[in-house]
């Protein structure tokens, strides 16, 4: 639901930042990591400016036109556009609670396959969070109730078919409907988004990454931080942690089809969306001249840098993966767009640093 007036807040809130995007986009990622392709997204109060971002992402906005009358008014709209599906039951998130984890998504999935409840509530220390899951069934009563007590009072009618189960995780309960909630919101994700170095290893081996893949993420997590240090010198603000942790992670999904979109889908379950941001992109990053460089380009040019755990210029890298990949003209096309971008960030740290990658890259891994 993101169709509010932000009164309270004084901004927009589903198009405020957070990490590397806005709420709006972590929440419809969000859904979409759990198999949600297409979420619905309310809009209401400046639509125009909210619908692009929800579409850019395959969402499907739904405008409440009454959006002056409340809360519940999105709620109608939303679950109206849900009435005709053939779905077993819903989500419904505010726009303004971005805490939540994708992994209490799946598990409340997984109660509501094997509970007889019609509605499922996060909870945090016995205090009810978002979202609920709520049951399909409830769609006609919903849409009936005259809004009264909004819709707290119609799922309070079923109280004996709900089910709460307890996550240990704070952020369910917390919104951003105040500037001050906002700082506390952006502190708390930035805390989340640096796990541990042995966090990170727990969760490659979690999900059976081989040992080579291992060694070589720890590998682009190292040339990841010299790239950054090096930057930072000349003036530049990256984040050292997090172009390290990405480097840890980016392969976390490598025994899978498209490896780098499910390995993000995986980062998001978890919680690391801003690193699941960056190593989406490790296949497939065109970068253009003059274009900024971020965390997302030093992790694409360090993987690109590494055979395995040898660094190898970029001219070899390509001249190999053609040799060994490039039957089809199709791949071949691939894998050349792949190497100029990587060729062209190379080119742009080279020029900010004022010498050759090659060399300093040489000198930091042997003076570590």
């Amino acid at each position: 639901m993101a169709a509010g007036f932000s009164s309270r807040m004084g901004r927009l809130k589903p198009l405020m930042q957070l990490g590397g995007c806005t709420v709006l986009e972590h929440q419809i990622r969000l859904f979409q990591s759990v198999g949600i392709d297409s979420p619905v997204v309310v809009v209401g109060h400046h639509a125009d400016e909210v619908i692009p971002t929800a579409e850019r992402l395959g969402a499907r906005a739904v405008l409440n036109s009454r959006y002056e009358a409340g809360m519940f008014s999105s709620v109608i709209a939303g679950v109206g556009a849900l009435r005709d599906s053939s779905i077993d039951a819903f989500f419904m998130l505010p726009v303004d609670v971005p805490l939540v984890l994708g992994i209490f998504l799946k598990r409340m999935c997984r109660i509501f396959e094997e509970e007889s409840a019609r509605i499922i509530y996060p909870e945090y220390r016995g205090e009810s969070g978002h979202p609920p899951l709520i049951s399909s069934s409830l769609i006609p009563e919903i849409l009936k109730h005259d809004g009264a007590g909004g819709l707290r009072t119609v799922l309070a009618n079923y109280e004996s078919g709900t089910f709460g189960f307890e996550t240990g995780e704070e952020g369910i309960l917390f919104d951003m409907d105040t500037p001050d909630a906002y700082e506390k919101i952006k502190h708390r994700w930035d805390e989340r988004q640096l796990p541990k170095e042995s966090e990170c290893l727990h969760l490659l081996n979690d999900y059976a990454t081989p040992l080579d893949v291992i060694s070589h993420s720890e590998k682009v997590s190292e040339l990841s931080g010299i790239i950054c240090r090096k930057l930072n010198n000349r003036g530049f603000n990256l984040s050292i942690q997090l172009a390290e942790r990405a480097g840890l992670l980016h392969d976390v999904a490598k025994s899978l089809p498209n490896h780098a979109r499910e390995g993000a889908r995986i980062l998001t379950l978890h919680g690391y969306n801003d690193i699941a941001l960056i190593t989406g992109q490790h296949m497939n990053l065109y970068y253009s001249s003059g274009s900024p460089i971020t965390e997302a380009e030093i992790l694409y040019l360090a993987d690109k840098l590494l055979d395995g755990v040898e660094v190898c210029p970029l001219v070899h890298r390509r001249t190999e993966s053609l040799r060994q990949k490039g039957d089809t003209p199709e791949i071949r096309n691939a894998i050349n767009k792949r190497f100029d971008s990587a060729e062209c960030i190379a080119a742009a740290v080279e020029e900010l640093l004022g010498e050759p990658l090659m060399k300093f890259i040489q000198f930091d891994r042997g003076s570590k």
